[in-house]
This record gives C-alpha cells, structure tokens and sequence, in this order.
C-alpha cells in the first residue's frame, strides 16, 4: 500500500487533527488537577451568583484566549516547518 503524502493526507482530513494527536499523561493529570480546581471553586461560588457568573465568564474568555493561543502557534509551526523544507530542498 502506497503511503500518501502528507499535502493529500491534509486534504483528506487524516493528519493535523486532533484526534490524530496523542495525548501525554501528564497533559491528562494536569486536566484532572483543573477540573478538580474547577468544580470545588464552582461548589464554593454556587451561593454567590454575582461570582459564579464572573467566574464563568472568566472561564470563557480564557478557553478563547487558550484556543487563539494554540491556533497562533500552530500556524507559526506549520509556515516554519514549509520554510525549513524549502531551505533543505536548496541544500
């Protein structure tokens, strides 16, 4: 079976997604240790609607702030890696 390229496994949709990523474990005790953070602040801010919809806001603009941050990065990997095949295809 041929392997295919990368550019035709990008438009196929079987690379650069994230199902495609594996995830560490340490990236999963991290999101264990924030989801626990999460819900205890939650359950101590429940009584307080003025603070528990402060602290969801809080919590959407960082998830927006989280995903304008991976998207910025990706890309800037993405265009270094092209440069750097460009500059090893000169060699």
């Amino acid at each position: 079976m041929e392997k295919l390229s990368i550019i035709r496994q990008l438009f196929l949709g079987n690379a650069g997604l994230l199902e495609h990523v594996k995830v560490t474990e340490e990236y999963r005790r991290l999101m264990r240790i924030l989801a626990e953070f999460d819900e205890a602040l939650a359950a101590k801010l429940e009584s307080n609607s003025e603070l528990y919809e402060l602290f969801e806001k809080f919590k959407r603009a960082n998830d927006e702030v989280t995903a304008e941050e991976v998207e910025t990065f990706y890309e800037a990997g993405i265009k270094f890696g092209a440069l750097l095949g460009i500059e090893l295809m000169k060699e």
